[in-house]
């Protein structure tokens, strides 16, 4: 095949992605607007009135491995400081689950977000906003470590760090405004969500009104890479006052695993200046 017909190839597979995201973008707002109840604005509550821990994650803010660089970690940093406060002190119920872009909308410079790391393309981008999957990390850890129902999570399709040998495999939550989204609900009482972050370390609570009266267990099985795949699988058994248990498959993953060369590339380093997914960044300051 000639380069003219591969180009041409390559412009009509973005075209097609390009319309499919904007239909499920189109899609999801129109759900936002009819049906309120699966997607509620957030509603704060005051601590007091929680005061029983349920569940807690905590998160290592920045990576020190040299395949990451250090402007986007700085901006991930930022967009970390920014958007955290907007999850801390929500009150999430049965009726009322947390959406993370209902919470969160859209990480736009005018709000104030800068570029950290964003996988687009099969590369590294530096895009606005970027940086925020370790906060749908955490609250999906949280929510899973509560026992909370799961009603939307999406995995990582490419692996830009090698898995956290302290935490069971597939704890990840990608998202991208406003399509894919991270959501869930307490199954039965209602719970308080506290979140913090400094330049070390992201925490996530979730605080109940009386004692969670439960036990939960996270088991990931990491199946290894096999031709540049990782796949594997997150199980939780949650058991109950009275000995019975549950046992349920939270998430199954399949990622492609980036090499240590194409974790270094990003817009900022390769040097190609006509490639379709470059970004021009807009730095922390």
């Amino acid at each position: 095949m000639s380069r003219l017909a591969l180009d041409e190839l390559s412009l009509t597979q973005r075209t097609v992605r390009s319309a499919n995201v904007h239909v499920r973008a189109t899609a999801r707002r129109v759900a936002w607007a009819l049906l309120p109840d699966r997607y509620p604005q957030p509603v704060a509550a005051s601590a007091d009135a929680y005061p029983h821990l349920w569940a807690a994650a905590c998160r290592q803010v920045r990576r020190s491995d040299p395949d990451v660089d250090p402007r986007l970690e700085a901006g991930k940093l930022h967009n970390l400081q920014l958007a955290a406060p907007a999850f801390d002190g929500l009150e999430l119920s049965p009726t009322r689950p947390l959406s993370f872009w209902r919470t969160l909308g859209a990480a736009t410079a005018e709000r104030g977000f800068v570029s950290g790391m964003e996988l687009r393309g099969g590369c590294v981008v530096p895009a606005i906003g970027g940086g925020l999957c370790l906060l749908s990390n955490a609250l999906f850890e949280v929510a899973a470590r509560a026992g909370c129902e799961i009603l939307e999570r999406w995995g990582h399709t490419r692996e830009a760090a090698p898995p956290d040998p302290a935490l069971p495999f597939g704890l990840d939550a990608t998202v991208f405004f406003p399509h894919v989204d991270l959501r869930f609900r307490p199954e039965e009482a209602p719970l308080l969500l506290r979140t913090r972050v400094d330049a070390e370390r992201l925490v996530t609570e979730l605080w109940g009104a009386t004692p969670p009266g439960r036990s939960v267990v996270l088991e990931g099985h990491d199946d290894g890479v096999d031709r540049g795949m990782r796949t594997g699988r997150l199980w939780r058994d949650v058991t109950f006052a009275d000995g019975s248990t549950v046992r349920e498959l939270l998430a199954e993953d399949r990622r492609e695993v980036m090499t240590s060369t194409e974790r270094r590339r990003n817009c900022m380093t390769c040097g190609l200046t006509a490639c379709p997914s470059r970004v021009e960044a807009r730095l922390a300051p």
